[in-house]
Parts: C-alpha cells; structure tokens; sequence
C-alpha cells in the first residue's frame, strides 16, 4: 500500500477501501479506527515487516464492529455500496460508489440508502437535476435523519438555496408518491420542487427543494395571533386545492408547515400525504381547530374557532371563510 503523499483524510479512506470484502449482494468496507494526527506513526507500522500481520488482524476486528453496529442496515444496502467511517469520532455511513473509488466522505452520505434508478423516475427530462458532488451540503441535527440544505460549491460562504430530503427516510413506494404530487400540484402555499439529487453514478437519491430559512411553523409560536392565523389560512387555502384536485392530505400539523423567506407559509412533506397519518379524521375542520391550538393563538376569536373547528365536522372551504372573517371583519 502506497501511503506517501496524501493527508489523512484520503489515506484514511484508502484503508478503508483496502480492507473491503465482498459480500453477496454488496461491498462492504470495513476498516479500523484511526487517529489521523498519528497518520506518520501509522504509515511507519504499515511499511514495517509485520504490516500484513497488523493489517489482517485490523480488518476482522473492524468486521466485526460493522457487523455488530450496523446490523440490519448493514444488511440492507443496494449493490455497490459500502460502509465507512472517517475519523476516531465518526459513524458508519454508507456510500455508493466502488471501493476503488472512494469519494471524499460527505457529511450526508450516511443518509444515502436505496438509489433509484433515473429511468424509473416517468418523464424525468422535464426536472432539473443537482449533482450531489456538485453542492456543499450540509446535513441538518440530529433527528432529522435524511434532510440537509446545500448550495453551489462556488458559491461556499452564501446562504442555503436547497433544502435536501433524501430518499431513505421512506420506501421507494413514498419517494414516488411525494414526487408526483410536488409535479402535479401548483399553488403558492405548497413547496415548489426544485429538481432531483443524483449521486456520482447518476442514480436519484433525493429531492431538491426551495430552502425555507424560517424553519417549521411550530418556531414561530411568540409571533402575534394575526400572523399566526394568517398561516393557518394560507395551509388551509392550499389544502382546499389538493381537495379540488380529487385528493386529501391528512397529515395536518405544524411541523409539515414551513415559513419562507417571504413571510408565507407553504405545506411540505407529501410523501404521505394520501394515506392515514396522525390527524387523519373524518373531520376536515379538526386539524385545522388542533393547529390553531398547538399554536398557542390565544384571541376570543382563535379560542372560538378551535372549539368551532373541533367540535362538528365542517368543510375545509367553511374553515377558510371563517378565517377571512376573523382577518377581515367586514367582509
């Protein structure tokens, strides 16, 4: 193994791509921990007389911490992926590309786990595409397994443009699913779909949507009950659309709400947008009652619609006449 002239970071990821096995349906590499400040002391060892020695028995102890720590993800990777991980502080992340290949590590790769091929995706060459070695990523913090913001490389100091959600957080079924709604659907309250995230092999791994600098509705809970309700009509005119459009989505809550850099509120996350979710009722109007509750719009008005909202079942086109009436008290 040739260990001159290269930093720590690529030699570390040369170690991993020596130790890597071949399994049935994938490649996995496995590797050991290493202190990349000691990369000198290391790149001795491996040239001494023993280093195969030192080598082999490296790689089964690290065969066995993949096995042990990744167990069943490790088993669930698609063809031609591998497991890695960078540095004495990093976790196993998987990444697709061949072991004689291996990329600089990204923040995100952890959250690649089922590429689609680009020919499943129908009409594809109508989408704008983003290269995901093209972007600066950043992944988001924990809890929020699959979704990172990113902008050009050239552009590295500016602000976010992208926000990224990536195509593991669900089965292939939802990926699709929320993909043809973001196409079919056109309305000013509901996320716009930039395009689609491809890794180096030109497989889809992800959406590209516009990033909403003022994060989830549930943030803005100081904000006066005006604004509040504002928001809260906005979610309900874009769901009055997708009702027009012969389809419901019923999982109604705060945290699919996000404000953008406009002030406006857009409903996102329609990967399960047709089927049974948390407020799915047979009540139209007790969602919209439950979001004006979590809240917190504390206004006789606001108190009145939460327990007009909740307590019958009224139309969605009933909720927002209700609510252009409380912003608007003469009409």
């Amino acid at each position: 193994m040739d260990t001159s002239d290269i930093d720590g970071t690529t030699w570390l990821a040369r170690m991993y791509s020596y130790f890597a096995v071949p399994g049935t349906d994938l490649i996995t590499a496995i590797g050991q921990e290493v202190d990349v400040s000691g990369a000198a002391e290391r790149k001795q060892d491996l040239d001494s007389e023993d280093a195969e020695d030192k080598l082999e028995e490296a790689a089964s102890n690290a065969r066995e911490e993949v096995l042990t720590k990744m167990r069943p993800s490790v088993l669930d990777l698609p063809p031609g992926s591998y497991w890695a991980k960078q540095g004495e502080k990093g976790t196993w992340r998987p990444v697709a590309a061949p072991p004689g290949d291996i990329p600089t590590l990204n923040p995100t790769s952890d959250r690649l786990a089922e590429p689609i091929d680009l020919g499943d995706i129908p009409n594809h060459a109508d989408l704008a595409v983003f290269r995901e070695d093209e972007l600066q990523i950043q992944a988001l913090e924990e809890g929020a397994s699959g979704l990172a913001t990113a902008r050009p490389r050239e552009d590295a100091e500016g602000t976010p443009l992208y926000f990224l959600k990536y195509s593991k957080r669900k089965s292939a079924k939802d990926f699709h699913t929320e993909l043809a709604a973001l196409r079919q659907y056109d309305h000013p309250s509901i996320i716009h779909l930039e395009g689609l995230l491809l890794d180096t092999r030109g497989d889809v791994i992800g959406l590209v949507l516009p990033y909403a600098s003022l994060g989830s509705l549930d943030k803005h809970m100081a904000s006066p009950d005006e604004v509040k309700i504002e928001w809260i009509r906005q979610i309900v005119c874009a769901l009055v659309y997708i009702k027009r459009q012969g389809r419901r989505y019923v999982d109604v809550k705060c945290p699919n709400v996000v404000i953008n850099d406009q002030g406006n509120a857009l409903l996102i996350d329609f990967d399960g947008y047709a089927t049974a979710g948390k407020n799915d009722m047979p009540s139209e109007s007790f969602p919209i009652g439950e979001m004006m509750q979590d809240m917190l719009c504390s206004g006789e008005q606001a108190r009145e619609f939460v327990s007009w909202a909740k307590a019958q079942s009224r139309s969605l086109e009933e909720c927002a006449l209700r609510l252009d009436m409380i912003l608007s008290p003469t009409l």
